[in-house]
């Protein structure tokens, strides 16, 4: 047996002895799957099934410009090519297995967070991944969960963004390629790509060999501004002014969310929560004059500047409309991120002072696994209520019926896919 066969053996056997860490994956795709349905809901008619209806018959060129065609403020390339992909192979829609697929890329994110983890050294990172993986696999995203459009967009770029972090973190020419694919797809997967897109180009810069630079920097300097090429800014409610207090408050509010939902809905105190977790990473981060050349440490740090950059952008944009919360559903998994990178800064900042370390993680630990039963029961309350509107409504859509029944009735005439099938 070669030297080589007897390593990819040992890591085969390192994988099945570490599978436990999984439990928070398999927990969260059984409640998924009862409660996923083949049914369109709100953006899924506009998103889906009139992009489809639009691509069937299209040629080439009309079909490259119907990936890129903007979605409200977004372009969501990613989201696009995913449902053509399937369309062109199965030759139909199906729901149900976009949200499978769109919750896929939240579990590709989790397994990227733990090779992160695993990279930083920390002796027992196992046990700080199964419990990263009750904080980042949690249910109160439950509207991205369930709704193919939402979860295909929102999980999908910080799935992109995660990824493309593990390709340009190796060395290999293979590895060059997908990293450069992987961005590009970032980009275009939503609005915060580009911002995704900056960070890995810094990482890049600080720890990157030559190639990953060039490749880095290109890309981010010519698709980016290729993504306001034709952009139409959608129009904002008029008598609405920007307040820092409100943006701020909104922006502690988006972190401290993960622990303001469960059996005893508590939304007041989110920003205190917020402000304490953002206080501790703050305070526990392992500076130094080095830490910027420490490829390892860097995947963290990258991480925890798309989060935060993520939620700022959101509060501003979103703070002061007089419409939007900082709990929607779909904005949560920021929240769920950033609580888990509070957990591996504990972890690694104490990693060699075990008196310390167990009892913080233990902490830790149970806090978050309080905070995960509470989200399971209110995230299964979301997916039921959001099942039965789609069972029950004729079209469970925002916009006029009659709109939505038209672009169902003309799915279901070109065979993409038929409403009343599923009714």
């Amino acid at each position: 047996m070669t030297e080589r066969s007897i390593k990819g053996n040992s890591r085969v056997q390192d994988y099945l002895f570490n599978a436990w860490i999984l439990i928070p994956v398999l927990v969260y795709f059984n409640l998924i799957n009862t409660y996923a349905q083949n049914i369109p809901m709100k953006d899924d008619y506009d998103a889906i099934l009139g992009f489809l209806n639009k691509f069937r018959d299209a040629g080439f060129s009309e079909k490259i410009h119907l990936l890129f065609l903007q979605h409200n403020e977004h372009r969501i390339f990613a989201s696009k090519l995913v449902y053509a992909i399937y369309y062109m192979i199965t030759g139909a829609a199906n729901f149900k297995s976009f949200v499978l697929i769109a919750n896929l890329q939240l579990a590709a994110a989790f397994l990227v967070f733990t090779y992160i983890i695993k990279q930083l050294g920390i002796k027992y990172w196992n046990v700080v991944a199964l419990i990263a993986g009750f904080c980042i696999m949690d249910h109160s995203s439950y509207e991205n969960g369930i709704m193919a459009m939402a979860g295909m967009q929102n999980f999908g770029v910080v799935a992109l963004f995660m990824l493309t972090l593990y390709f340009y973190s190796k060395d290999t020419k293979q590895s060059l390629i997908f990293g450069g694919i992987f961005q590009f797809l970032t980009i275009y997967a939503s609005g915060n790509g580009m911002i995704a897109a900056f960070f890995i180009m810094l990482y890049c810069l600080l720890c990157g060999n030559k190639m990953q630079k060039i490749t880095s920097i290109a890309i981010l300097l010519v698709f980016a501004p290729l993504y306001f090429v034709g952009y139409s800014q959608p129009a904002r409610a008029a008598g609405n002014t920007f307040d820092l207090g409100t943006t701020i408050n909104f922006f502690l509010g988006m972190i401290g969310s993960h622990f303001a939902f469960g059996e005893t809905t508590n939304t007041e105190n989110a920003n205190v929560v917020g402000a304490f977790f953002l206080i501790l990473i703050l305070a526990l981060f392992p500076y130094s004059k080095t830490m910027f050349k420490d490829k390892k440490l860097m995947l963290l740090l990258t991480v925890l500047a798309f989060v935060g950059a993520s939620m700022a952008t959101t509060s501003i944009f979103r703070a002061n409309l007089g419409t939007e919360v900082f709990y929607a559903s779909r904005y949560l998994v920021y929240s769920h991120f950033f609580i888990a990178i509070a957990l591996v800064v504990v972890a690694y900042r104490f990693r060699e002072k075990q008196t310390i370390f167990w009892p913080a993680i233990g902490i830790f630990a149970l806090i978050v696994l309080s905070a995960y039963r509470n989200n399971y029961t209110y995230g299964e309350l979301g997916y039921e209520r959001e099942s039965q509107r789609m069972i029950n409504m004729p079209y469970y859509y925002p916009g006029p019926p009659e709109k939505a029944q038209q672009i169902a009735d003309e799915a279901c005439k070109n065979g993409i896919y038929c409403l009343q099938d599923e009714k």
